[in-house]
This record gives C-alpha cells, structure tokens and sequence, in this order.
C-alpha cells in the first residue's frame, strides 16, 4: 500500500477471525480515525497471536492483511469440508447443548468464515441433521462383523452379536455423543424451526441400520426372512432403548446382554 488508499474493515462476522472486505476505498490516510478498530471476538479460543490492536486508529499492516488468508485456509473437498464442519458442530453441541450450534459458532469452532458454512450446509436444520447421521454411522462403522466362515444358522448368531458389541463399545467411549441424538430429537420435536429433522433423523438411522444387516447376512450366508426396513426399524427401537438406559444406570454388563437377547431374535428371522 501506498499510504493514500486504504482498506475498510468491518465487522461483517464474529466467527473468531476478523474479515476485510477488499475493493472498497478510500482517499484518506492508513491511520484515518475513520478507519474503526478491530474488536476481539467473543469467541473464548480466540488465537491470540493472530491479534493486532490499538486503543486508537488501527494501521492496516501486512500482518493484519494475512489475518484474512488465515481464515481462509488451504482448500479442501466439499465432503472433508463438510465432516470439519460436523466435527464442530458436535464438539460444541457436546460441550453447550445442541442449542447452542449455530452457524456463527459453528465458523467460528472450524475457523472459516460464515459463508463458508452456509456454502456446505443450506440451513442450521441440515447440519444438526448431518451431525446425527455421523453419530450414527461413527457406530455402524464399529458394528462390521469382519469375516465368518460359517454359514449355518448359529453363525449369523455370532456375527450380530459381534456387531452389536462392536457398536457398544463405541456407545461406552463416547456417551456425550450418544446423549446428543436424543437431544437432537426432541430439540426438533420441540422448535418448529427445525423442521422434520426428528424424522429425517430416524429415517437415515434405519437406512443405516438395514445397510449393517444386509452386511451382517451376507457374511453369515443367510438370508432374512423379513422385510429389511422391518427389521431395521425393530434394532432401531433396541438399540435406542438400551442405550437410553445405559445413560441413566451405566450398567453395560445389562445392556450387552439385552442386545445379545436382540441378536438370538433376529436369528429366528433368517434362514
């Protein structure tokens, strides 16, 4: 800069960087007392080596510049973008309540701008949605039975109960997550600004649920003898059940043998 033009800064996002907005101009000095100061963000992990302030008129200087590009970040795929943004969501929903997940949080948790996440998620309802889904799929990602050789009856036996431990364990390392997915649920039931997210919630739960036992059949060489959905629907209903209660009582001894129990049902169901 020449020190004749300069830069506006405005506060257009507190989301725990500062953001300049470039192409605006104006013919007055660097140190203009127009030019308002750079306040710091209410966002308590604000890096503070990335601060620059005076408690009068504030020189734009390179440093300050680069603040901009901080914020920015290295570019990634919308998908890894996307799961940055979940895993912020989550880390404060878990850490404040689902409440408190709002997209100026939610930028300022990831350390990109508001647009950015607006960009990845079309409204807030979308993305506590996507947060329960990765919940969901964090334990069905534990639930792979892995090989089995055995092909009887007895066998798939064996792989979901495997699969319902895997899971479990999951459950057991990560109760504050468990607890959101109620949470979630009746916040939606409750805030008519969610929308249908309950529903949707439970629908892309079920799809997960039917995609683990289709797995879980195809490993053991068994076929179900029921509609998948059917099915899918019912270890949703076990699995909320056990796991709300294992939030009350910690008894994980009980809770595995009532989804042992669930597994000895669906090995009636195959065939």
């Amino acid at each position: 800069m020449d020190g004749v033009g300069t830069i506006r800064v405005t506060e257009t996002a507190q989301i725990g960087r500062y953001c300049l907005i470039s192409g605006v101009h104006h013919r007055r000095n660097l140190m203009s007392p127009k030019v308002p100061p750079i306040r710091k963000p209410m966002h308590e992990e604000y890096d503070r080596t990335t601060e620059r302030r005076s408690v009068g008129p504030v020189a734009l200087t390179w440093t300050s510049v680069q603040v901009f590009t901080y914020a920015m970040r290295a570019y990634l795929p919308m998908a890894d973008r996307q799961r940055q943004l979940i895993d912020a969501g989550l880390t404060i929903a878990e850490r404040d309540g689902v409440s408190n997940v709002t997209v100026r949080r939610v930028a300022a948790e990831a350390g990109v701008s508001l647009g950015l996440v607006s960009y990845c998620f079309g409204s807030k309802e979308e993305l506590i949605l996507a947060m329960a889904t990765q919940i969901v799929q964090e334990l069905v990602d534990h639930s792979d039975p892995g090989p089995d050789d055995n092909s009887s009856p007895e066998g798939i036996g064996q792989v979901l109960r495997a699969a319902l431990t895997g899971m479990w364990r999951q459950v057991e390392r990560t109760p504050g997550r468990q607890l959101l997915t109620y949470e979630i649920t009746t916040r939606s039931l409750r805030d008519p600004g969610l929308g249908e997210v309950a529903k949707h919630q439970y629908e892309a739960t079920a799809a997960l649920a039917a995609v683990a036992l289709e797995r879980a059949a195809q490993t053991a060489g068994v076929t179900w003898t029921r509609d998948l959905d059917h099915l899918a629907g019912l270890v949703v209903m076990a699995i909320d059940g056990v796991t709300l209660r294992w939030l009350v009582d910690h008894d994980s001894e009980a809770a595995l043998a009532r989804l042992g129990d669930v597994a000895d049902l669906l090995t009636t169901m195959t065939v």
